[in-house]
């Protein structure tokens, strides 16, 4: 009896090892399973993590170098408008000194002394070119042409002057700004080509 009881007790141990055992290695194995997946799902995210900076910083990179074009070109536009705007206040200016009293004096000389018939004329200065043309004129224009010329004084002209026969309603203009404006047309094409080129 006591035989039988201690094989039967011997019996439920080594059953119980084994159980334990298989519980052990199951334990075990599951433990391996989740592991493994903890690794292989860290290995994914990293990737991710590494694969999203990656497009964030060529992101950042293209926005960047988008950023540098706009602002070198922005850069570029401002400057040429700003070079544009200086020489267009240095052309005036110099187009400007060069109508002195002396100067007009001819010019209306030789517009009047060329008119096809000599017909009264009305001239537009500025109030000091009014005082400083207008002894010149009466010391060169002779007889009848010297009674027909009228100068008055007009806020329109800042200098230079502007012209027309009595009986017409057309003013040629000579101030400064129409004589800028004009030769600028022809020095702005030049202008431009010099701004808009790489070497420029």
């Amino acid at each position: 009896m006591d035989v039988k009881l201690d094989h039967i007790i011997e019996k439920i141990k080594a059953d119980g090892v084994e159980q334990a055992n298989q519980q052990a290695a199951d334990i075990k194995q599951n433990a391996k399973k989740e592991a493994d997946q903890i690794v292989e799902n860290a290995r994914k995210e990293a990737e991710k993590i590494v694969s999203d900076a990656e497009k964030q910083a060529a992101d950042f990179e293209e926005k960047s170098k988008r950023a540098l074009q706009l602002a070198a070109r922005d850069t570029q536009l401002l400057v040429k408008e700003k070079l544009t705007a200086l020489f267009d206040r240095a052309f005036k200016q110099k187009v400007s000194e060069s109508l002195d009293p002396e100067f007009l004096h001819k010019m209306i000389l030789k517009i009047v002394e060329n008119w096809d018939e000599k017909k009264s004329a009305e001239i537009e200065l500025s109030e000091a070119d009014k005082k400083q043309v207008e002894p010149l004129l009466a010391a060169s224009l002779q007889g009848e042409l010297k009674d027909s010329i009228t100068l008055q004084v007009s806020d329109r002209v800042s200098k230079g002057f502007r012209i027309r026969r009595k009986d017409e309603n057309l003013y040629y203009d000579l101030s400064d700004e129409n004589i800028a404006e004009i030769l600028y047309l022809f020095i702005n094409p030049k202008l431009e080509a010099i701004l808009e080129s790489d070497n420029g």
